[in-house]
């Protein structure tokens, strides 16, 4: 019945007009937008999600996983979902509606499994909060709630939201330094942009998001605030700039009252110590909260269709220019990656390469360098027990190559995935080793995904190995397969 109905709808899943902070559809919006078989204007991708303009004003989207893992959870951008040992399920009904004055974004879910007990990794710091720990500690859950729920008033793309989204800072596809939908999404004021805005050849997308994290009212309440700004140049090679100021405070006594207003402000201060240093909550001129501060740059080749981009983060004000200039390295992170459609003069191979390094730099030892996400009165930048910015975490780095076939209709990528945990805290430190794909196929708006992905991994938990006479513990296994279904009605 459902075949024979959707045998008469026009819709399909190349369609879709809301592109979500999920980096799952990024490369089939990338390769059919090269291809031009969107039949949609080109459209920066470094501030996610955000709509696309055409005469579909309305959708809905339901999405079913069916999955099976043979240990402990360890997938990475999964927002809500959670698959623990043994078999689950997660269902979600995604509406979606860009009006001329009103949008919005309503999705609930149901998710449900076995997870099954299983010994988990003993580790201390910022890296509790890695992806391998039971975030839901009982056996047979089923719970269900709200994946996004978001409204916004605005004006040819342009106003003011409130609610749950998920969001992604950068071009990655894999990780960001920011922000990443790797945890739940929480309620927050939006400003900005739903939608690129254009002028010609140029092309200007920015959100200002603010939330607060938990449920005090004095001076335990914790506060994120967010400022992501960047434009495109749309020419032979397309250009984009961007910037991204993200910041965690409040949840302790900073001796002067901090209140909502007060955290809102922070992304509008200086840049270095020397700005801040008369600030009332400052203390030598430093202030103790957390800051990101991320720039990203990309340029897009249409003809070649080849994106190739680069971000990079520091997190930590520095005392001035100077500074910046002469020790570049401290509290630095960086990610550099492409993605390469129409590999060996055929439209439909593909190859991709993210990298991101978070390792301590070179004076770490000899001057004091805040650890990414290294803040524990910050819960080391989590929420709901994952974090929100790079999963791998932090003094990581994280290597991802893939490359197959991918069309408007079907797909097949194998993928490799090298991450390291302590790289440079920890001898020896944490290795993750992944092998993968992904296979799919869509037929008008029903799309088949089968994604398969086996870990071999060891050093688990720092132990003390004698790694130059090559002793090997904590080793792990791990194999996961989901299959995905969706299905796209406007």
């Amino acid at each position: 019945m459902l075949s024979s109905f959707t045998f008469f709808l026009v819709s399909s899943l190349n369609a879709q007009k809301y592109i979500p902070a999920d980096p799952f559809d990024l490369k089939l919006f990338e390769r059919n937008q090269f291809l031009d078989e969107t039949n949609v204007q080109n459209s920066a991708t470094f501030i996610r999600p955000f709509f696309i303009q055409d005469k579909t004003q309305f959708q809905i989207k339901l999405t079913s996983e069916f999955y099976f893992n043979n240990g402990l959870p360890n997938q990475e951008n999964m927002d809500v979902r959670y698959f623990g040992k043994g078999i689950g399920r997660f269902v979600s009904f995604r509406a979606t509606y860009l009006g001329k004055y009103l949008s919005f974004v309503f999705e609930p879910y149901h998710l449900s499994g076995q997870n099954q007990t299983v010994d988990e990794i003993s580790r201390t710091g910022p890296y509790v909060v890695l992806n391998d720990y039971r975030i839901i500690p009982s056996e047979n859950f089923s719970k269900g709630g709200l994946r996004q729920a978001a409204a916004f008033i605005h004006w040819k793309g342009l106003g003011l939201g409130y609610g749950k989204l998920n969001n992604w800072w950068g071009e990655g596809q894999h990780t960001a330094i920011a922000m990443t939908n790797n945890t739940h999404a929480f309620n927050a004021y939006n400003l900005g942009t739903i939608k690129e805005l254009r002028w010609k050849n140029i092309g200007v997308m920015g959100r200002y998001v603010f939330a607060k994290l938990n449920e005090f009212e004095d001076f335990r309440a914790i506060y994120y605030t967010s400022l992501t700004v960047g434009g495109t140049y749309y020419g032979k090679t397309i250009l984009s700039l961007g910037l991204s100021r993200n910041y965690l405070s409040g949840g302790m006594d900073v001796g002067v009252q901090w209140k909502a207003k007060d955290a809102a402000q922070l992304v509008f201060e200086g840049l270095f110590v020397e700005n801040i240093e008369k600030l009332k909550y400052t203390v030598d001129g430093h202030d103790p909260f957390d800051q990101t501060l991320e720039g990203f740059f990309s340029l897009t080749f249409p003809e070649s269709k080849m994106k190739i981009f680069f971000e990079i983060g520091i997190n930590d004000h520095r005392q001035n220019m100077v500074d910046l200039i002469s020790q570049p390295d401290h509290a630095m992170a960086t990610i550099i990656g492409f993605r390469k459609y129409g590999m060996f003069g055929y439209d439909n191979y593909y190859l991709g390469f993210e990298y991101l390094n978070l390792t301590k730099g070179k004076f770490w030892g000899q001057r004091a360098t805040p650890n990414f996400y290294d803040r524990a009165n910050y819960n080391h930048f989590s929420f709901e027990g994952r974090r929100w910015g790079a999963h791998s975490g932090s003094d990581s780095d994280d290597l991802l190559i893939e490359f197959g076939y991918l069309s408007s209709n079907a797909s097949f990528i194998p993928r490799l995935n090298f991450e390291r945990h302590g790289v440079i805290a920890h001898q020896p430190a944490e290795v993750k080793i992944e092998l993968g794909f992904e296979v799919s196929f869509i037929l008008r708006n029903m799309r088949w995904v089968l994604i398969y992905e086996s870990e071999n991994a060891r050093h688990l938990g720092f132990p003390q190995d004698n790694v130059y006479a090559g002793v090997i513990t904590g080793k792990r296994k791990l194999q996961t397969c989901i299959f995905r279904f969706e299905y796209l009605l406007k």
